[in-house]
């Protein structure tokens, strides 16, 4: 079994995100490491080894504007946990299914954490779009996450709700309190830009969120 770690960032005490931390280390067989939010977000990077999976740190460490530059700052995953949520949520992961092409690498997270984790769980939510065209998007990211779920043999849960993925996804973030949400890092132009989806997660979020930076040499760029 490969040996990973995470990355456990705190604003004034380890004690922050050590609920939480410790969750993620025992379920997933992760090493846990905890440092201090550098004061400037460009040297998380340096703070991350090979073995670093992802990071963690506790939403109100900071200022959201700077969080995001922090999330921003590297190629890993960012687990967002909001104050006072239960470490149990970690052990069950909801990831819906957007339209955008990137959406679909999230499912290599859920697979990692089933596999890794028998005793979790797993459910996908799957929108209903109204427009034909955004509706095939979604479809085939369906298709697409489902075929690597079966091949890796693991076992799923699919609901079906009747909006769309941003509504869905503000439902999920203002009623779910009890698992762990999946969701891409967009892209952004312009640092002082929140994407929608991060926007979502300042206003309604009550669970841990992993925020999942999408892999450009998977893209071609056009011309």
């Amino acid at each position: 079994m490969e040996r990973y770690g995470m990355v456990a960032f705190y604003g004034t005490s380890p004690e922050e995100v050590a609920s939480h931390a410790e969750a993620l280390g025992r379920l997933y067989r992760l090493e846990v490491r905890y440092e201090p939010l550098p004061a400037v977000p460009s040297s998380v990077a340096s703070l991350l080894g090979k073995e670093t999976l992802f990071c963690l740190v506790e939403r109100s460490a900071c200022g959201y504007r700077k969080l995001l530059r922090y999330l921003y700052a590297v190629r890993k995953p960012f687990i967002i946990v909001p104050r006072g949520t239960s470490p149990e949520a970690c052990r069950r992961v909801t990831l819906p299914v957007g339209y955008l092409a990137e959406e679909r690498e999230s499912v290599v997270w859920a697979n990692f954490f089933r596999r890794r984790c028998p005793e979790s769980s797993l459910e996908l939510i799957v929108p209903r779009e109204r427009d034909a065209g955004i509706a095939a998007m979604v479809a085939n990211n369906v298709d697409f996450m489902e075929n690597v779920l079966v091949k890796s043999g693991v076992v799923y849960r699919k609901s079906r709700v009747e909006k769309s993925f941003e509504k869905s996804l503000r439902e999920l973030f203002r009623t779910n309190g009890g698992s762990m949400v999946l969701m891409m890092r967009r892209f952004r132009l312009f640092p002082f830009y929140i994407p929608y989806n991060l926007r979502l997660l300042r206003r309604y979020a009550h669970a841990p969120v992993m925020v999942i930076p999408r892999d450009d040499e998977l893209y071609i760029p056009c011309h």
